[in-house]
């Protein structure tokens, strides 16, 4: 046989990249954040808080405390027959409870938002589970609610001081953010118009940018960088927004140099025109 045909050896197939595919394992096992639209609204449809992962459970009790609790006060509640006597859930109890108590319109059930999130498993204390993860439905003892609150070292009572600090931070920390963003747009602003400042001039008297030695410890930087100088030397502010910035946002690198030398050339090229 082999007088006749030639031996041929396989094809070979593509070896994949063993680097790139255990990259792409490990990134596959690495949770994604949640949307506020893939967590459940509806009480009775959400998993324990213990079955998310560890790394996100903060993460999914802000998102609960900014959606707040579910309370459809348009729903049609229906009726349940107890002995002779039908009762359904009273939507005047969300004015009475707030803050915290939830109802769901699949199981016909009240549910505690504020338990649910931070509450510590102590057996039957202060309602048991109930409120979380079984549901409340008997509306004919109202007093229930109020049984669930109990005492000052209710586990429902403890629970809400997790859920309060934790709504204070959020609420706390969003000013400070602003405060500080606004900060840096000012700050990089002012370094902006002071590279153009300087650019300006350079480019209106025809002198060269550059120079020979742009180090720190150069005592002659060259023009544009020691007009700068100048600058931080009469203005504290922006000597302070220099010296806050971050080192890739300083506005003088000589590839912000070109651009905005590019920029000032094209303007004048449009003003021209």
């Amino acid at each position: 046989m082999e007088k006749y045909f030639k031996k041929t050896s396989p094809t070979p197939q593509p070896q994949e990249d063993i680097s790139e595919t255990s990259k792409r394992k490990r990134l596959s096992i690495i949770p994604k954040p949640l949307a506020s639209d893939d967590l459940p609204s509806d009480p009775a449809l959400r998993k324990k808080m213990s079955m998310y992962n560890i790394n996100e459970i903060d993460d999914i009790r802000r998102k609960y405390i900014q959606k707040g609790p579910c309370q459809p006060k348009q729903h049609l509640f229906p009726q349940t027959w107890f002995g002779k006597f039908s009762r359904r859930f009273n939507c005047s109890w969300f004015d009475t409870y707030s803050t915290w108590l939830e109802y769901s319109v699949s199981d016909d059930s009240a549910f505690c938002l504020c338990c649910y999130l931070f509450k510590s498993y102590e057996g039957d204390k202060a309602g048991g589970d109930t409120f979380v993860t079984v549901g409340f439905r008997n509306w004919k003892k109202s007093d229930k609610l109020i049984e669930h609150v109990g005492l000052v070292d209710s586990s429902h009572n403890k629970a809400w001081e997790k859920y309060q600090n934790m709504r204070k931070a959020k609420h706390q920390l969003e000013p400070i953010l602003e405060k500080q963003t606004i900060l840096e747009d000012i700050n990089y602003r002012m370094r902006l118009t002071a590279s153009l400042d300087a650019i300006r001039y350079l480019l209106n008297q025809g002198l060269p940018f550059r120079g020979h030695n742009e180090s720190n410890e150069s005592l002659n930087k060259g023009i544009f960088l020691e007009l700068l100088e100048v600058f931080a030397s009469r203005d504290e502010n922006y000597k302070q927004a220099m010296i806050t910035a971050p080192r890739n946002n300083l506005m003088r690198a000589p590839l912000i140099q070109s651009q905005l030398i590019a920029i000032a050339s094209a303007e004048t090229t449009r003003l021209i025109l």
